[in-house]
């Protein structure tokens, strides 16, 4: 039996041993002198302790208390160090002998178990480092789902402990809105065993909430069993307030994009129209859903326009900048309208795609349209004013020819003509006419018309209404006579507006459309009526020069046929002498052809008499000639005007004579003269109302400064006056100023009437009016320097005037009279862009400027009238105050 034991021992696999009270082997098996490396001998020498590794000692102390309690140790591990060096790891299982007082034990080698372990661990401590470690929060949780690890980064979010997080605490800081939502998805995804994704906000170790986006992934054991979840958490709060930024700058730009006040449209790279605001649907009158995805634009542009945008929509996409930024196109609504539009183009950055801004300016194009056809009436009406009163008599005929040439084309119409009424109006000739080419002339057909056949027409003219009929068959019942003649020259529509001179109907000017209906605007009728004025006035002006010349061809006949006498007085024997010539002027008879001069003298009328004694006593006593005009009283009463030359002789003492001398009866030349005086104030009073038309064309464009022109006219003739200026130059003066400003024709309206400041440009533009003013009026043969003085109204007396600079002496008196009364009107009255400033600012002003801009005197002589002599402009009816 003891034998089979000693055999047991020794070939049992496992370590087995047995050691003495003393702490020594007793007993070693095969096995673990095998595993160690040592004789039984070597181990049988050396103490139990000798073997363990020096940290594992303290095991035999433990091995000893067994045989003290009696109770066996199990699975005790230790170090056991083999002959080669090495230790080996042995799981030991103690009991006590107690027959012998010993210690049996039993071993496994667990070396490479623990060599197993030990890697294991180091392969968990990596994992939970690099999980530590790594940027994002971290979470584990198991089948229940209760969190059982988070990593650092998670701590270091939420700034709580491992021991807060961990099982359910972790939900402490999911956002009361998200956690519903939040528990649902987990849920889901543990009963699936599936990954789950989701966006929540958790509170961050600031206090503030944070969006995190959850990864979540299934784990499994080696079995293959479900063991839970391991997430993965990123912050996307900068994303999510980028999202958010993106969609309220989405929503702002939408907002802006819709609420521009302009039609705003999104063009793709193939032209379509990706996108449209609701005001491309009103400019348009297509609607987003027929717009949007389904239409280019190129549909919705004038055809020949669309060559143009396409070019202007590849160089856009070559080069942003290689195509213009605005333009304006012409656009076709849904109803078939044709729009003008101003477009704003720009590509949208890292895009093909480019935005539209679209502005409707159809309606200002049509005012840019009417602007510039007013421009050119204005022009026209200018050019013919000019033309027309710088022409001799003689050429007027063919000037207003001309003149209803350019009023024909520019008006459109087929015929325009000028008839002029007998002295009684009893009868009408057609005496200018001009046709387009393919019309018939009417000029010959239309002579010695009787007025009364066209009571109608004639009651219009006589009350100045102008006549428009934009259809001659729609005339009133009343006026079939016309309507049969208009009818017989094939005329559709007639435009008609009388000529007038001094309140006095002299004729009409009209126009006749014959192949197409015409119509004809209030700006067209009140510029034609213009034109009449001026044609008028010049008509009138012919008509003064022809009764000039019969008056001057008259006085000429006079002169030829005139009765000349001479006579003869012995001073000494108080005798005076005729000859035939003479007696036939006084009327004398021959008998008594021989007077005294007592005689003579009576026959002087009474009135005369004293200048006429007076002047030949003068004569004898300075010893010069006598000239003198007289009235002389005829035996039959009537009275006579008679032009005596005489010169006396005198003896060796001085002492006269004999006087001898003519006469001549001078009664027609005077009558004559008379007349031509008449007739020079009739001609000058023409050119003033012609002047006055133009003054009118100035006043129309510029309705602020009507009576302007006037009104100055009345201030620096009185200046004028004041300084002691002739009344010839004070004459030339009024007629400058009443037409000092006619240069502002060539200043378009909206710059003339611009309630705020002028730009540069437009300031440049209103300082040429006197250039403009002088090149209009330098051609008109006026007896005074008017276009000098009009040209240099603006100029200074220290050279900072316009438009040529000229300083002191160099500027016309008449000009600097000029500019102060214009100075002191224009800041005495209202304009577009400033209020009145009054007449004592002005003043005030033209006292600080007098020596610097303005000339003294005439400044003095300016304040005078205003405050010694209580000068105010005029009212409405022209009437001054100063006293």
């Amino acid at each position: 039996m003891l034998l089979q034991f000693e055999d047991f021992f020794e070939l049992w696999p496992d370590i087995l041993c047995i050691v003495g009270p003393d702490g020594c082997f007793k007993r070693v098996n095969s096995a673990l002198r095998s595993l160690l490396g040592y004789t039984e001998e070597e181990l049988l020498a050396r103490p139990v302790a000798d073997f363990f590794h020096p940290d594992d000692r303290p095991l035999n102390i433990q091995w000893q208390k067994v045989l003290g309690t009696g109770k066996p140790l199990v699975n005790l591990e230790s170090r056991c160090l083999c002959k080669d060096g090495s230790y080996r790891w042995l799981a030991w299982n103690v009991c006590p002998v107690a027959a012998e007082g010993m210690i049996g034990a039993s071993a496994r080698d667990v070396t490479d178990y623990k060599k197993m372990i030990e890697a294991l661990q180091k392969s968990h401590d990596f994992c939970l480092a690099l999980i530590d470690g790594f940027p994002n929060p971290m979470w584990r949780s198991g089948i229940d789902g209760k969190c059982d690890y988070v990593n650092k980064s998670w701590l270091d979010f939420t700034g709580r402990t491992m021991e807060q997080e961990v099982g359910y605490g972790w939900i402490e800081g999911v956002h009361p809105e998200d956690l519903d939502r939040y528990v649902t998805t987990h849920l889901d995804a543990l009963n699936a065993q599936k990954p789950f994704k989701i966006e929540y906000r958790l509170r961050h170790r600031s206090g503030k909430y944070r969006y995190i986006l959850n990864f979540a992934t299934p784990f499994y054991g080696r079995d293959g069993s479900f063991l839970g979840h391991i997430g993965s958490c990123y912050d996307v709060s900068g994303r999510k307030q980028m999202e958010q930024a993106l969609q309220e700058s989405e929503t702002k730009y939408r907002t802006i994009f819709e609420n521009t006040g302009t039609a705003m449209a999104i063009i793709e790279e193939d032209t379509t129209i990706s996108l449209v605001n609701s005001e491309f649907e009103k400019l348009t009158g297509y609607t987003r859903e027929e717009t949007e995805g389904k239409k280019s634009w190129t549909e919705l542009v004038v055809q020949e326009d669309v060559e143009r945008m396409k070019e202007y929509h590849r160089l856009r996409r070559v080069d942003p900048n290689g195509a213009p930024r605005n333009y304006v196109f012409r656009s076709i609504t849904k109803e078939g309208k044709i729009k003008y539009l101003y477009a704003t183009v720009t590509v949208i950055p890292g895009t093909r795609k480019s935005v539209e801004s679209l502005l409707d300016i159809t309606e200002s194009k049509q005012t840019e349209e009417r602007l510039k056809q007013r421009l050119k009436m204005e022009k026209l009406v200018a050019d013919i004013s000019a033309n027309l009163i710088s022409l001799t008599p003689n050429e007027i005929d063919n000037g207003i020819n001309v003149a209803l040439r350019a009023i024909g084309e520019f008006a459109g119409a087929d015929r325009s003509y000028v008839f002029l009424f007998a002295s009684d109006r009893t009868k009408m000739d057609n005496t200018h006419e001009w046709c387009a080419e393919g019309i018939e002339p009417q000029i010959d057909n239309l002579k010695g018309l009787p007025t009364e056949t066209f009571a109608w027409w004639m009651r219009q003219l006589k009350e100045f209404k102008p006549i428009y009929i934009p259809s001659v068959e729609e005339l009133p019942s009343g006026a079939c006579e016309e309507k049969e003649i208009l009818q017989a020259q094939d005329i559709q529509s007639v435009l008609v507006v009388p000529l007038v001179h001094q309140r006095s109907l002299v004729g009409f000017l009209g126009l006749d459309a014959v192949r197409s209906r015409l119509t004809w605007t209030e700006e067209d009728i009140t510029m034609l009526k213009i034109i009449g004025e001026v044609i008028a006035n010049t008509l009138e002006h012919r008509r003064m020069f022809d009764t000039l010349q019969t008056s001057e061809a008259r006085l000429a006949s006079a002169q030829r046929i005139a009765r000349l006498g001479s006579w003869e007085w012995d001073i000494a024997g108080n005798e005076v002498r005729f000859c035939d010539g003479t007696r036939r002027i006084f009327g004398l008879v021959p008998q008594k052809s021989g007077a005294t001069y007592e005689a003579a003298i009576n026959t002087v009328h009474p009135d005369d008499r004293k200048y006429v004694e007076e002047s030949i006593a003068e004569a004898l006593k300075e010893r010069k000639p006598c000239s003198i005009e007289y009235r002389i009283v005829l035996e039959d009463g009537a009275e006579r005007i008679v032009h005596v030359q005489a010169e006396a002789t005198f003896d060796d003492l001085g002492k006269p004579v004999r006087m001898a001398g003519t006469v001549q009866d001078i009664t027609e030349r005077v009558k004559i003269e008379a007349a031509l005086r008449e007739s020079s104030g009739q001609l000058k009073r023409a050119i003033e109302e012609t002047i006055r038309a133009v003054a009118k064309l100035v006043e129309m464009r510029d309705p602020y400064t009507a009576g302007h022109q006037r009104r100055v006219a009345e201030l620096a003739c009185l200046i004028a006056k004041e300084m002691g200026l002739s009344k010839e130059r004070i004459e030339g003066l009024r007629f400058a100023a009443l037409i000092h400003d006619v240069g502002k024709i060539h200043v378009p309206a909206g710059i003339l009437n611009k309630p705020g400041g002028l730009y540069e440009a437009e300031l440049s533009l209103i300082k040429m009016h006197p250039l403009v003013g002088y090149d209009v009026l330098k051609s008109i043969n006026f007896q005074w320097p008017v276009a000098q003085i009009v040209l240099q109204h603006h100029e200074r007396l220290d050279g900072s005037g316009y438009p040529q600079g000229l300083s002191a002496d160099d500027i016309l008196l008449e000009a600097q009279i000029l500019g102060v009364a214009d100075t002191v009107e224009a800041m005495a009255s209202h304009r577009p862009y400033r209020p009145a400033k009054g007449i004592d600012q002005a003043l005030e002003q033209l006292t600080k400027d007098k020596g610097v801009l303005f000339n003294p005197d005439v400044v003095d002589a300016c304040l005078r009238l205003f405050t010694s002599r209580g000068f105010r402009f005029s009212d409405d009816d022209g009437s001054n105050r100063v006293s």
